[in-house]
């Protein structure tokens, strides 16, 4: 795209130079349109799960810089949207660590306790224990690491990689409120493309065997599914909207995330004008603490909008701003196409475009249109249409936005059995058996434990400073 158009006329009188008028895009560089990413992850379906969260773990750990510092207390800050799937954000996601680390000589173990507060009620424990750092030959290193929610039973587990001759075990055991038990046991070769895992989820056991092109997944007593890991179905779960003509993105003062206290325990909840969710079915909290930290108090409900603002709730002290509705009517066919029988749109701010039909199921398999079936159970959701980047969105008002994705999942393509001839399934669940809640070990501290560490942050996102 041409930003200037220079026209030089010229003669043998004269010359004349003309420029017309120079019209930025929204796509321009330096745009917030062009500077946002797409968070992306990879869904290698519910068996994968507990790999996510391990990588997420590894990550978290490494950025509290524990590695470099072989002795010492100090402060550290982590941007834990860098290790996130399943969120995303313009913004970073500052967390606090506090952080002991102590070796008592080369040949000793070097020992790692971490306090680390997200706010909102996300404080956990994490103590590791590395006997080997990451080389060629061990590329995971060697170490154990259990962590727990602060109230000590919410959410707890253990892992655990020990690196051999060409390949490294993986072993992992968690208990939380979503899944229940979790166990996870494997091998993973130490080129880190090959290996074979076996994955119990509550009564559902999974076994798989992996190479750089495909993985083999059988569950339970079903036949085993052969997928393509290089050929990828993309959805999109969140969308901002940027201004037509400068790319500047629309932020409103949305819905928020935040946790509140249910008889002693630390649940997770989503508030916005219209009600609320709460982890336990709540439908009466009054209060809960933002995921920036701050708290509200004397949250009110109107079921009915008898004060005729709009809104069904009301949060002392923070004001949500109208949405912006797109009829279906105004829109280009492929937007009318993607809506389905939805007849608005509607945005609330970031990450916030709502309206778009979804999918449901409840094994993370099979899915079902929500608008025409029943999704009592369901723990799993999939957008069933994606609006493409750059996308024209026109208001009610006759603005007109453009759209770009704000997160998204990429999902392996099925493909036929003959492509996993070699990576057979067989024997994999009695090779690596389920783990149970007694490989779980304790982290051997607890909040009250944290030491007072008054000086500047020693690590800002793995970087000493």
């Amino acid at each position: 795209m041409n930003r200037f158009k220079l026209f030089i006329i010229s003669s043998i009188s004269s010359a004349f130079v003309f420029s017309a008028n120079v019209h930025a895009a929204y796509d321009d560089a330096g745009t917030n349109y062009s500077t946002d990413t797409t968070k992306s992850w990879v869904d290698m379906g519910p068996a994968m799960e507990p790999l996510n969260f391990t990588s997420f773990l590894v990550c978290i750990i490494n950025k509290t810089g524990a590695s470099s510092v072989v002795n010492g207390t100090y402060n550290a800050l982590v941007n834990t949207s860098d290790c996130q799937t399943g969120t995303s954000s313009s913004k970073p996601e500052i967390a606090k660590a506090t952080v002991t680390t102590s070796r008592a000589s080369n040949s000793s173990p070097q020992i790692v306790k971490v306090w680390f507060d997200a706010g909102a009620g996300s404080q956990y424990l994490a103590e590791a224990t590395v006997t080997e750092g990451i080389s060629a030959s061990a590329p995971y290193g060697s170490f154990t690491f259990s962590w727990s929610h602060r109230d000590g039973t919410s959410e707890k587990g253990s892992m655990t990689f020990r690196p051999g001759t060409s390949s490294s075990t993986i072993k992992m055991a968690k208990q939380d409120t979503f899944n229940g038990f979790v166990s996870l046991n494997g091998e993973v070769n130490n080129d880190k493309t090959s290996g074979q895992v076996a994955v119990n989820i509550g009564a559902n056991a999974y076994v798989m065997s992996f190479n750089s092109n495909h993985v083999n997944i059988k569950k339970n007593s079903d036949a085993a599914a052969c997928s393509d890991r290089t050929s990828l179905t993309e959805y999109v779960y969140d969308y901002n909207i940027y201004d037509q003509s400068t790319g500047a993105r629309k932020n409103l003062t949305g819905p928020f995330q935040c946790t509140y206290d249910s008889s002693g325990t630390t649940k997770q909840c989503y508030i916005g004008p219209y009600g609320a969710w709460y982890e336990g079915g709540e439908t009466n909290i009054t209060s809960v603490t933002h995921s920036d930290g701050t708290v509200y108090s004397g949250i009110t409900y109107d079921s009915t909008d008898a004060n005729n603002d709009g809104f069904y709730i009301t949060v002392p002290g923070y004001t949500f701003s109208p949405p912006i509705v797109f009829a279906k009517s105004d829109q280009v066919t492929t937007v009318q196409t993607a809506m389905s029988n939805n007849t608005y749109l509607e945005y609330y701010g970031e990450n916030s475009l709502y309206g778009l039909p979804w999918l449901c199921s409840t094994d993370g398999v099979s899915y079902v249109d929500s608008s025409t079936n029943s999704c009592t159970g369901a723990k799993y959701w999939r957008p069933s249409a994606k609006l493409a980047n750059g996308t024209v969105l026109t208001d009610t008002g006759s603005t007109s936005y453009v759209v770009k994705a704000a997160q998204s999942m990429k999902v392996m393509g099925t493909v036929a059995s003959s492509n996993c001839s070699t990576l057979d399934v067989t024997g994999v669940g009695a090779s690596y058996p389920a783990l149970t809640s007694s490989d779980i070990t304790a982290v051997s501290f607890t909040w009250d434990d944290k030491p007072t560490v008054t000086a500047s942050p020693k690590v800002i996102d793995g970087v000493v400073q």
